[in-house]
């Protein structure tokens, strides 16, 4: 804090700053405000990011409380704001005191799931629904509106979009029709491009946007980049320097000098499906990392890493399709998704070990290379020999493991027959089978 703010903050009365029964807060302060308390007011509007609406209406009661314009308080506030932004943006070192001033309860932006000013990313393969959810979290949030019965702290968001821009519109016409909520005034906003936070001139750009829209809007309290491989430029991500870079840029250009969250969107590895692709810098960074997957119509998202308390309960959603008020070129409907909540319950096996493993991944493969179509026993058997299912080169071994294996997957129902041709049963909780 600065000096000259510090020394007008010891002139406010103790029962404006903390009370048992009266806890303080912007609107109180704001009717008893006084020229040499108003920094003090300013510092903490800032500090809540909340929404324009709000610190117009804190700003209001101060101009009666004061007897000034309130177009001429508003023009300080936002000075301030940009200086406290930039002061931010500074290296500095803080006394016990002021790192115990910033101590305290979770500030929430989604509760449990999601705290303010953290660095968060949600994983999965593709077809997971990873856009769905970061753009059905960051509407919830833009709107006011509970995230799937979860409280959500109000304010700005900025979605930077690195793929499906075509399809952007669809999915924010589908949550608003979904929701009956209008998003016309609602502060969400989409970029027109990727960016590449690995290149200075294209991050401060970022910035530059989100300044000029900050000024109208307030600051924002969550950033989301969709996806990290889209928006990380001129490097390689498995490289742990590009990485270490990629993370200081988001930190020290976005997330501290807004007090925002920051979510990235990313993939899993290729060969590695259980962890986020890339340098392991990103993950040891992070104060929340989810994992979506999708069991044949569900998504569930995994809470895999919660930096300061113990890891949550999954989530589980499901996608619903809506159909737009918008037509395609032949005069049909248009139609896209979004994610409600469902209690349906999802099967999940263990993994498969040894020559089930083998004749399930063969059956998989059958049926990728017949066009989808199921594969006959013969065929599968024949695959599944020259696959290795048994050591033995004896046709009698090999007949009795294909068989073995074969009997297997059918009992545990992860496949099923009709004519004598084989397919794996939907939803069988198997990642490769989704």
């Amino acid at each position: 804090m600065d000096a000259s703010i510090a020394a007008r903050v010891e002139t406010i009365p103790p029962e404006f700053l903390h009370s048992p029964e009266h806890p303080f807060t912007p609107c109180d302060f704001a009717e008893q405000v006084t020229p040499e308390t108003l920094p003090f007011l300013f510092m903490r509007l800032v500090n809540e990011s909340q929404t324009e609406d709000y610190q117009l209406r804190i700003l209001e009661k101060a101009a009666k409380t004061l007897k000034r314009p309130l177009a001429e308080l508003w023009r300080e506030f936002r000075k301030h704001q940009k200086n406290a932004i930039n002061e931010q943006r500074k290296f500095r070192f803080l006394s016990v005191s002021e790192v115990y001033s910033q101590s305290g309860s979770n500030d929430w932006l989604v509760k449990p799931y999601l705290d303010k000013c953290s660095l968060a990313m949600c994983y999965g393969q593709s077809g997971t629904f990873k856009s769905f959810l970061a753009i059905d979290m960051g509407l919830s949030i833009a709107s006011g509106t509970n995230w799937h019965g979860n409280p959500v702290a109000p304010g700005t968001v900025f979605y930077i979009c690195g793929e499906g821009q075509k399809g952007i519109a669809r999915r924010l016409r589908a949550w608003e029709l979904h929701h009956g909520i209008c998003l016309d005034n609602v502060p969400f906003f989409v970029s027109n491009r990727p960016a590449q936070f690995l290149n200075e001139e294209s991050a401060i750009a970022v910035v530059a946007a989100v300044d000029e829209l900050r000024d109208q809007h307030g600051n924002p309290v969550l950033i989301i980049i969709d996806t990290l491989n889209r928006n990380f430029g001129p490097g390689d991500e498995s490289n742990t320097s590009d990485m270490t870079i990629f993370v200081n840029t988001i930190d020290s250009l976005l997330r501290f000098p807004y007090a925002c969250t920051t979510l990235i969107i990313h993939h899993t590895g290729h060969k590695e499906q259980h962890r986020a692709r890339g340098a392991y810098a990103l993950h040891a960074a992070l104060d929340w990392e989810y994992v979506a997957i999708r069991h044949e119509t569900i998504l569930e998202l995994i809470n895999v890493k919660a930096k300061d308390v113990e890891n949550l309960p999954s989530v589980y959603l499901k996608p619903e399709k809506i159909i737009l008020d918008w037509l395609e070129d032949d005069r049909s409907a248009m139609t896209s998704l979004v994610l409600t909540s469902t209690t349906d319950k999802i099967k999940k096996n263990k993994p498969l070990t040894k020559m089930n493993k083998v004749a399930y991944d063969i059956l998989l493969e059958g049926i990728k290379n017949n066009g989808g179509k199921s594969i006959h026993t013969d065929v599968w058997r024949t695959a599944a020999y020259q696959a290795g299912i048994s050591k033995s080169d004896k046709p009698d071994t090999k007949q009795k493991a294909f068989a073995r294996a074969r009997d297997y997957l059918q009992k545990e129902g992860l496949v099923e027959v009709k004519d004598d041709c084989w397919r794996p049963t939907p939803d069988t909780g198997h990642t490769q089978d989704n």
